[in-house]
């Protein structure tokens, strides 16, 4: 009979090579994965972008004044220009001024929300948010994420034929948070060549870190972002003293604060 070539002895041998490849995945797949996120064909990375931008567009819309635009756009220059930085970046600013988030998606595109340019007191904070995102971009943190996700996605329901997401979600939080840091370092280093300095992205992130109630605090363990006290202790390490200068004069920052006002 099958039960009879069936024992403890198998089963548990089973279990653990089972362990073995998916911690041999978990730890190798960034790696492998690597070279193929940064050769992804354009069309792809475009049909995603769409694909994840495209709801918030149909719902909130735009913010297109012009003024505010190019104010955007040389502040976006200035981050990429002094560290040297070749990649082009397509910033879309969704119209909905309660969300005080951002994130970037493959192809180098950033969605930053309009709640977050309300939030943000200087030109230096909201340049801190946008260096982090386009650290994201630079480090193909996307196409990282969509590749090595995806991937794992499929090689758990392979091995347990049945929804996996529960599972998924525990064995990427790692990944995700060390995307979180990996920017962050990324960010002070476009931050101190630009002379922004680093205060304007702690100063933001402190003011994240006030609306984090305690119920979000217990969340942390299941949560893909780092805690954002360790963000700005992690930031302030690799912080060193910079002669900062300003990133934009008076008429560009009140351009950017009301670039979700249609011109007249």
């Amino acid at each position: 009979m099958v039960t009879d070539f069936i024992t403890w002895k198998k089963i548990i041998l089973l279990v653990i090579i089972t362990l073995i490849c998916v911690g041999l995945a978990i730890l190798f797949l960034p790696i492998v994965l690597q070279p193929v996120a940064t050769h992804l064909p354009t069309f792809l990375k475009t049909a995603v972008s769409d694909y994840i931008a495209l709801p918030y567009e149909r719902k909130y819309g735009e913010c297109n004044n012009p003024a505010g635009k190019i104010a955007l756009d040389d502040l976006v220059v200035k981050l990429a220009n002094d560290s040297n930085i070749k990649q082009q970046f397509n910033f879309e600013v969704i119209d909905d001024p309660i969300d005080s988030t951002a994130f970037a998606t493959p192809g180098n595109r950033i969605l930053l929300f309009a709640g977050i340019i309300e939030v943000a007191d200087t030109p230096e904070q909201l340049a801190g948010v946008l260096a982090h995102e386009m650290s994201h971009a630079i480090l193909f943190h996307p196409e990282l994420s969509l590749l090595h996700d995806n991937g794992l996605f499929l090689m758990l329901l392979s091995m347990f034929g049945k929804d996996p997401s529960i599972a998924h979600h525990l064995l990427t939080l790692k990944y995700s948070r060390d995307n979180e840091f990996a920017a962050d370092a990324n960010a002070v280093t476009l931050l101190t060549n630009a002379k922004v300095g680093t205060k304007g992205l702690i100063d933001f992130l402190s003011k994240i870190q006030l609306n984090e109630t305690n119920a979000m605090a217990l969340q942390t363990s299941l949560r893909s972002h780092p805690n954002v006290a360790d963000r700005i202790a992690a930031i302030e390490e690799l912080s060193t003293p910079v002669a900062t200068q300003p990133i934009l004069n008076t008429q560009q920052w009140l351009a950017i604060k009301s670039i979700c006002v249609k011109p007249s």
